[in-house]
């Protein structure tokens, strides 16, 4: 049989409406809240790719968050429990040796993530585990008889706690974060008691069964020989995480019109990955470095001497010590100096614009170096998305849907034109992949 195209996706035997994928995403709106609607496919997606994850290189995990308890983290974990592949858990408080031991084999449902007095110890597992090959290297034996023993550590995990930050960042940059909230009186979903849903799940899991056994070649096939255009504008770990989704959701719904799919994934995907964009302080002050060198360039100075630039700054004083950390993270070296008018010379850096520039330019969110004054209005925007796309696209992909769907917008944005641009762009290749190669 022959390969597909780069641009193009296997294409499956026909089959009925992707009703796995339909069943999971009601099943779990069924038992559990979720504020933002296209998180429900996310999930199911994640599901089948529990069954699925050896077939591909990455799997990124879950991290159901919020801002208080009883928001249903613990309840999202219980629904998803009988779904998943090989489950293990919920457990909390795990040890490092049951998160390597049971790693291989499993998916790891780990709960209360926020009362882990052990993070250290397991943020190294946690970060080798998303990726097929990660490995944590372990003595064993007894007494005097020791050898280094090699345990595999890649596996799905979904995790829950109070509080997005409770996460180490490198750790959320490889987890999809699933917002939760407490839900209404009007928002009420059934309460979960497994004993009673043993019918409802025992039908699920035969069609999550069936369909893993006869589309699993096709969706290695979509993951490994076809791209994803619609996932373009996102960073490489995201669309890492990102792709066993969309293989997943392009054989489901390949006969059954998947480009309102593709929608909702694009949306779920910027609203679960938003928060590993935020800018952290050592951003800040390489921005406002940056502006100050637009002035002096180059900037000469101590540490002591350059934190008056920051005597507006948002949130606490930074310090010159601050200073010295955030410039020598970045490379930067003070150097003799004299200044007019001193007796001796003293150590000071000497920061050029095109320095600064270069780090900004690869470190800082793109999003973060973009003023708030140089975002348009939404009736500017929507001009903006007509005139970028033109005329007959602005109809197809409607300038008010660029508006209300600005979740759909890249962290690497910096003026106006490509704000309206990424916006009309990923919602026209999330309706056709092939958009941009045929324009």
């Amino acid at each position: 049989m022959a390969s597909p195209s780069r641009t193009q996706m296997p294409k499956p035997p026909a089959v009925r409406i992707p009703i796995v994928v339909e069943q999971l995403s009601e099943f779990i709106r069924e038992y559990v809240y979720l504020e933002n609607p296209d998180l429900y496919l996310l999930i199911a997606l994640w599901v089948l790719g529990t069954h699925l994850h050896m077939d591909f290189d990455y799997m990124g995990y879950l991290y159901a968050y919020s801002p208080e308890k009883q928001s249903g983290k613990s309840t999202l974990l219980k629904v998803l429990k009988p779904l998943v592949f090989n489950p293990s858990g919920p457990q909390v408080s795990p040890s490092p040796a049951v998160l390597f031991r049971l790693a291989k084999g499993y998916t790891q449902l780990l709960d209360e993530a926020d009362s882990w007095t052990n993070m250290e110890e397991l943020r190294n597992i946690l970060n080798a585990g998303f990726e097929k090959g990660g490995v944590v290297q372990r003595c064993g034996g007894q007494r005097t008889n020791f050898k280094v023993e090699t345990f595999e550590v890649y596996g799905p995990r979904a995790l829950a706690g109070i509080g997005l930050n409770k996460l180490p960042e490198t750790t959320q940059d490889r987890t999809f974060a699933i917002s939760m909230v407490r839900q209404k009186r009007g928002e009420a979903r059934r309460r979960y008691r497994p004993i009673s849903a043993q019918v409802q799940i025992a039908a699920l899991r035969k069609e999550i069964d069936g369909f893993v056994e006869s589309r699993r070649e096709w969706i290695e096939r979509a993951y490994r020989e076809a791209n994803f255009p619609y996932l373009a504008t996102f960073s490489d770990r995201t669309k890492d995480i990102s792709e066993p989704l969309a293989a997943i959701l392009e054989v489901a719904f390949n006969d059954h019109g998947p480009q309102p799919a593709r929608e909702v994934l694009v949306r779920a995907i910027q609203a679960t990955r938003s928060e590993q964009q935020k800018p952290n302080e050592d951003h800040k002050i390489l921005l406002r470095l940056l502006e100050v060198s637009e002035q002096e360039d180059p900037i000469i100075g101590t540490a002591a001497e350059l934190a008056p630039y920051f005597g507006n700054w948002e949130g606490d004083p930074v310090g010159a010590h601050q200073v010295t950390q955030t410039l020598r993270k970045f490379g930067m070296r003070a150097k003799s100096q004299r200044k007019a008018g001193e007796e001796g010379p003293r150590y000071r850096y000497v920061i050029r614009k095109s320095q600064l520039q270069d780090l900004v330019d690869r470190w800082v969110p793109k999003s973060t170096a973009t003023r708030d004054s140089e975002f348009p209005s939404n009736g500017e925007l929507e001009k903006l998305v007509v005139d970028v796309v033109g005329e007959p696209e602005a109809q197809a992909v409607t300038a008010s849907q660029a508006v209300s769907s600005s979740s759909l917008l890249s962290t690497t944005t910096t003026t106006t034109e490509d704000h309206a641009r990424e916006l009309a762009v990923a919602l026209q290749l999330a309706k056709d992949p092939l958009w941009m190669e045929e324009t």
